[in-house]
């Protein structure tokens, strides 16, 4: 589809957008198999390479990252309270009417 891109499958949303559902997908798989490396690898590439991200995206991608640091003892404790700070001030922006819904 992607050598496409007037294709129907691009009517209502652009090859990234679609890209990143695609990841949303990925980070849901990886959590649900336990994969906290890959978790975390798709979660970080998606937050820092993605010039613009879909809010759903986001919420997921830094929601994975909050699971993949919870248990994790080499990460340290201020890495992961930031974390946290940074997952509630995302998740209060999806919440509220300042951003624009991802369709």
């Amino acid at each position: 589809a992607l050598k496409y891109p007037s294709s129907d499958f691009f009517r209502d949303m652009s090859p990234a957008c679609c890209m990143q559902q695609l990841d949303v997908e990925l980070i849901k798989h990886a959590q649900l198999k336990g994969e906290q490396e890959d978790l975390a690898r798709i979660c970080i590439r998606m937050l820092v390479e993605d010039e613009y991200i879909l809010v759903s995206a986001q919420s997921a991608a830094v929601k994975g990252l909050a699971d993949y640091v919870v248990d994790n003892r080499e990460i340290n404790e201020r890495v992961k309270t930031e974390l946290f700070q940074f997952q509630k001030d995302v998740c209060d922006g999806a919440d509220s009417s300042s951003y624009q819904s991802d369709t």
